[in-house]
Order: structure tokens, then sequence, then C-alpha cells
């Protein structure tokens, strides 16, 4: 019987001395800078798989969305200038305006009729009428004139797709971003659970028996 009790008190002690503690601020580290990996840390595999692959997933949408947005981007460039006669390369606005207005001298009239209207018709200032036309309108190297109204659809299509996956691409931004978040918070939360049911404190108490020749063991767990 005594050689009964004091195995399993052993293999109490042994089983105590192999558990593993975990660092909560180094699982959220961990999975905060690779996901996945503070759970490979807490050996909580089936997370870690998850977490990863999630990773993985999304950056592959990420760069399929640059492709396609900077796809679209070219092909509207490219449609400006062979259908829409534009041999300027502008900014987005002026792309914008190719966008807005079938021709240049379109956009031109516009601008004319709202200076007009405002600075003429309505201030009787021709001083600011004529500033204003000047510094707005669209100069004779930047004008445009598209082909016709298919290929000025055709280039709507190609703007409105390229403005689509900009936006793709910045949501799976956003999502690999919320991806490290929630795999820290769940590496820590492991680890702190792992802590609390594997890593009790415990106390082992050897003292000698001087009536008897031997040592007495005394081992506590603190609940």
């Amino acid at each position: 019987m005594k050689r009964f009790s004091a195995l399993i008190i052993l293999s109490i002690l042994i089983l105590q001395l192999n558990a593993e503690t975990y660092s909560p601020k180094k699982a959220f580290m961990m999975s905060a800078l690779v996901p996945g990996m503070g759970q490979k840390y807490t050996k909580n595999y089936t997370s870690m798989g998850l977490f990863l692959s999630s990773e993985i997933g999304i950056i592959f949408s990420y760069i399929s969305f640059v492709n396609k947005r900077d796809s679209y981007e070219d092909s509207y460039k490219i449609l400006a200038q062979t259908k829409g006669g534009s041999s300027y390369s502008g900014d987005d606005s002026y792309y914008q305006k190719m966008q807005q207005y079938m021709s240049s001298d379109d956009y031109n009239a516009k601008i004319q009729f709202d200076a007009w209207e405002y600075f003429y018709l309505y201030n009787n200032d021709y001083d600011s009428y004529e500033q204003y036309v000047q510094e707005n309108s669209i100069s004779p190297e930047k004008s445009w004139k598209w082909n016709s109204k298919k290929d000025w659809n055709k280039y709507h299509k190609y703007r409105n797709d390229r403005q689509n996956f900009d936006v793709y691409a910045k949501l799976a931004v956003g999502a690999i971003l919320v991806n490290h978040i929630i795999s820290g918070i769940d590496a820590l939360r492991a680890a702190r659970y792992k802590n609390k049911i594997f890593g009790k404190q415990a106390e082992l108490f050897i003292t000698p028996e001087f009536n008897k020749i031997g040592f007495k063991a005394n081992y506590v767990v603190h609940f």
C-alpha cells in the first residue's frame, strides 16, 4: 500500500512538473504579427490552421484585386487615347471629366454657361467671368472627343470596374488587420485558459521522520 501511494504521488509530481505555462502577452504578439503563430505556441493547431489559411486566402485576394484594378486603369487610359482622341496623360480628375462629358467642347460649354449665369447674369462681373472660364476650361492640347457612345460607355465600365476593385483591395487590407487582431485575442485567451487548467500552483513538502527510517512527502495543489 505504501509503495502504491508513493507511486501515485510521484506520478502527480511528474505531471505537474511537466505542465507547461504560456505567456498570454507572447501568444498575442505572435499571432498579431503572423496569424496562427500564437495558436501554434499554445498548441491549438486547429485554430492555427484556420487563421493561417484565412491570412493566405485574404493576401491572395488582395493581390488579385490590385492586379485587376491596375488592369482596368490601363484599359481605360488606352481607350481614352485610341477612341477618345486624347493625347494627354492627366490625373484622375481629367479622366473623370472624360467620363462625364462626350467631348472637351461639351465640358467647356458647361463651364462657360455656369460662369455666365453666376458672374455675369447675377453679379454683372464680366472680368470674373473671363477669369473663371480661362482658369477652368480645357486647353486644346488636353482636348478629347469620343468616337461613339459605345466607346464612351465602355470607358464608363472600365472606370467603374477600376473603382470597384480598388474598394475590394482596401477591404482586403481591412480584413487582414482584423484577422491579425482576432488571431491575437484568440491566442491570448487560449494561453490564459491553458494556464488556468494546467498551471495550478502546487507545493511539495518533504520532512524527515526521526522515529522511522525515511521521509514524509506532502503534495498540495491550490485550486
